[in-house]
């Protein structure tokens, strides 16, 4: 074997080496994620019910994490089952970054599906607690306006009854589990926080500021 050879096959078994090492620790890492009590908050509700200033606020009063799902968004020229092992991987990727430092993890307008929810239990977690928030169409509407007067109310009322849906199947399953909480959407929205805030330490012993 001439030594160009020889240096070059060194070279690749230095490289798998390494390779093993990295993807060893990786699964280290995340079984020592999956063997502690790691609390995993679910935001289930319709659009412009409080999910995204609640997710917001518990983060900023707590030492939970928000997880990042903008890469849930479907676009026209990829399947969502591939975005969905995307954001899957991303968020594991997260996760184990993180999980040394917080006390859990809030994750906000994701699974949308009854299928990414089986996607998410078996490639990361069951959810310990998940929040519904419930929210009258008339409320929607009217919030909806105020973000945007030209919004498609139509849609809007249409996207409404899907969530909804998607919002009662997730608290029959959950509510077996005594792990979900339906919370009402109101206004001044602090006192939908106080409310969720008071559920979380008092039937979840979540700690807050």
């Amino acid at each position: 074997m001439s030594f160009r050879k020889k240096v070059r096959s060194l070279v690749n078994s230095i490289r798998k080496i390494f390779s093993f090492t990295a993807v060893t620790n990786t699964d280290q890492l995340w079984q020592e994620f999956q063997s502690q009590n790691v609390v995993m908050l679910w935001i289930v509700g319709p659009l412009f019910s409080g999910k995204k200033s609640l997710a917001s606020y518990l983060t900023e009063n707590s030492t939970l994490r928000l997880l990042r799902t903008e890469s849930t968004q479907t676009t026209n020229h990829e399947p969502r089952k591939h975005i969905i092992k995307s954001t899957i991987y991303q968020l594991k990727q997260e996760i184990k970054n993180n999980f040394k430092f917080c006390s859990g993890f809030i994750v906000s307008d994701f699974p949308v599906k009854m299928s990414e929810i089986l996607e998410f239990e078996n490639s990361i977690c069951k959810p310990s607690v998940v929040i519904c928030i419930e929210s009258t169409l008339d409320a929607t509407l009217g919030r909806a306006l105020v973000y945007d007067p030209a919004a498609d109310l139509n849609e809007i009322r249409v996207q409404y009854v899907v969530e909804n849906k998607f919002m009662e199947k997730i608290l029959r399953k959950y509510s077996k589990e005594n792990k979900a909480r339906r919370i009402f959407s109101r206004y001044p929205i602090h006192e939908m926080h106080a409310k969720v805030v008071e559920v979380l330490e008092t039937e979840f012993s979540c700690k807050f500021k």
